[in-house]
């Protein structure tokens, strides 16, 4: 339980938290495309553990950043594109 406050509390380097940040991105990409057949209607809930254990390690601003990227991937690659009817 130490280990890990001090983990926590202790200032990352710059490498290190976007080291940190780069690895949760792919993880939860990764696994939210893994498991597309069973969470379609819940998209954002496999990348809401990767935004706390981000803001927990690194900080709020970084937590803020991997959010930001989440909602590019999503609005990018898992929702489908508008479709329109001419009328």
């Amino acid at each position: 339980n130490d280990q890990l406050a001090a983990l926590v509390l202790r200032r990352q380097r710059p490498v290190t938290v976007w080291a940190i940040m780069s690895a949760l991105f792919i993880a939860c990409t990764a696994l939210r495309f893994a498991l597309a057949p069973w969470v379609e209607q819940t998209t954002f809930m496999v990348f809401v553990p990767g935004i706390v254990l981000a803001t927990f390690l690194c900080g709020l601003r970084y937590g803020v950043i991997l959010l930001v990227a989440f909602g590019f991937v999503v609005g990018y690659a898992l929702m489908p594109p508008p479709t329109f009817s001419p009328t």
